[in-house]
């Protein structure tokens, strides 16, 4: 068992950090006081099977039933939490929607006499994903299997417009038909799902952008920014869970929550068969499961129903015979697996002449009456010559007068607004600077303005948002001079944050020559304030 020192949650899953503030967890023993209790008259807690941000999860006796079940209840000194109170209720209204093979239903949830809060959920016997995978990676065949199976389950929970948000292999257990001995897959703990037909709504606000939840290995990359999210950042998460499967490791891992996020930002994932060589792995897979680890969501598979298609293909044709060596999926059904393209024939087009018209020809006349009519006539050329003349040139003064523009009155310079939030931002006014930056984003999305934005959730004491838009910054600033202006302050954030190792590993390169002077002279600044030293 785990225990984060700063806001004192208990873990059991192996988290190496605090899901909610990054803290490296520690480790403890103790007794718990609840087992042994009834909740309401009906469910006996015999034994903790886990525990988590929201609370722990018992094995559980319905004394009126007389069969065990399994209870989620809230921890107890979140109880007088408004905010916590209302999540887990949500929780139990958004699970009971829920209904499908591959997730795990509830069936009971209210609160003890004692104020209590609880969750009453089907017991499945079997182990979690996460003691699978570290025993080892799986078969790439058993490993594409549990990812189809949780992606159907995902994909029913976002028909209902729930995401998951904190997809891992803690919350995916594998259990068996006690008669056919077929393994079934599970996915749980929906707790802290976001139900996005309720965006706007009366509890909005328990899901506010810049408030992260998950667990940070298994965090999509607008997840550890802070943006807001939708169903594929579910299947970012199962991308990490599949890599993981067929690795063994998870594709980013850092000695600090922010090195770990920063990663996962910055960094394109090694190929699971790089990080593991000899590994037996059809290339569709790897492609497939890269495709989900895209940094954009637009990127990744649209849907889960996408992603079952693909998986179900290789599920089905473990040889996939004639595939292409580097396939990327696609949509539909994803031909990309064995796509073939079908030659298109073309026939030039026929030729042909075109009647003359009847009743238009001339009528016919001599030879000498045409050289008569052709014949030219000296004595008028310069009165044609005279008369051209004139016409052109009262034509050529028409024309100045009708296209001379009407004086204009002077038109004011235009400040610039990314000026003007920089001015309000020295004179502290952050909340008008904000409100004029938001504005502008409507109509641009550049660095500087996202490096400003940075500044401003800087000085409103919000790192994460700040460090979210740095992100930005740096993704939308390309190569040049503007990127080494957005990695200096980067680096610069980093280490007003205490995070000398990740600005000294973002602010490397750029004592080059090919770094404009002024911005190289701040950097090796830095480097000598940090003592970062020379990568190797």
């Amino acid at each position: 068992m785990s225990l984060c020192p700063t806001c004192n949650t208990e873990f059991t899953a192996g988290e190496q950090f605090c899901p909610k503030d990054g803290t490296p967890l520690q480790g403890q023993s103790g007794g718990d006081r609840l087992l042994g209790r009834v909740l309401s008259g009906r469910y006996r807690l015999e034994e903790r099977l886990g525990q988590g941000g929201m609370g722990a999860v018992y094995r559980a006796h319905h004394l009126l039933m007389d069969k065990p079940v399994a209870v989620k209840v809230l921890r107890q000194e979140l109880s007088s939490d408004a905010e916590a109170v209302a999540r887990f209720h949500r929780e139990a209204r958004s699970a009971s929607r829920l209904d499908h093979e591959h997730i795990i239903r509830v069936t009971d949830f209210g609160q003890s006499e004692d104020g209590q809060l609880f969750l009453v959920m089907e017991l499945l016997e079997g182990e979690s994903l996460a003691e699978v995978v570290r025993r080892g990676p799986l078969p790439w065949q058993r490993a594409a299997v549990i990812m189809r199976d949780v992606a159907l389950g995902l994909s029913h929970a976002h028909e209902q417009g729930i995401i998951h948000r904190d997809l891992k292999p803690e919350n995916i257990i594998l259990s068996r038909r006690p008669r056919s001995g077929r393994q079934v897959v599970k996915v749980l703990d929906f707790g802290l799902a976001k139900l996005l037909h309720e965006a706007g709504g009366g509890d909005a606000s328990l899901t506010r952008t810049g408030v992260v939840f998950g667990t940070p290995e298994y965090m999509s990359p607008e997840q550890a920014e802070g943006r807001e999210l939708d169903h594929r950042t579910d299947l970012y998460s199962l991308g990490v869970i599949g890599y993981q499967m067929l690795t063994g490791s998870v594709p980013f891992s850092g000695s600090t929550f922010l090195a770990l996020i920063t990663r996962t930002v910055m960094e394109p994932p090694e190929p699971p068969s790089r990080r593991r060589p000899g590994i037996e792995l059809p290339p569709e897979l790897e492609a497939l499961v890269l495709r989900c680890l895209e940094k954009q969501p637009s990127a990744r598979p649209q849907t889960a129903d996408e992603l079952v298609a693909a998986l179900e293909l290789l599920v089905r044709s473990p040889a996939i015979p004639g595939a292409p060596e580097h396939a990327t999926p696609g949509n539909g059904e994803l031909a990309w697996v064995a796509a073939t393209r079908a030659g298109v024939q073309s026939t030039p087009p026929s030729s042909g002449g075109h009647a003359p018209a009847q009743g238009l020809e001339p009528e016919p006349t001599s030879a000498s009456e045409q050289e008569q009519k052709l014949a030219p006539r000296p004595w008028r050329w310069p009165l044609y010559a005279v008369a051209l003349a004139l016409v052109a040139t009262s034509g050529m003064v028409g024309l100045r007068l009708l296209r001379r523009p009407p004086p204009s009155p002077p038109q004011p310079a235009r400040v610039d607004p990314l000026t003007t939030a920089q001015e309000l931002l020295l004179r502290r006014r952050v909340d008008d600077a904000l409100a004029l930056l938001q504005a502008e984003r409507k109509r641009r999305n550049s660095p500087a303005l996202h490096r400003l934005l940075s500044e401003v959730y800087e000085a409103k004491d919000n790192r994460l948002r700040a460090l979210g838009h740095m992100y930005l910054a740096l993704r939308l600033s390309g190569q040049g001079p503007e990127e080494a202006a957005t990695r200096l302050s980067l680096a610069q954030l980093l280490s007003r944050m205490g995070h000398a190792g990740e600005s000294c590993r973002v602010v490397a390169g750029l004592t080059s020559a090919a770094t404009p002077q002024s911005l190289r002279q701040q950097a090796e600044s830095l480097i000598r304030t940090l003592r970062c030293e020379a990568p190797r």
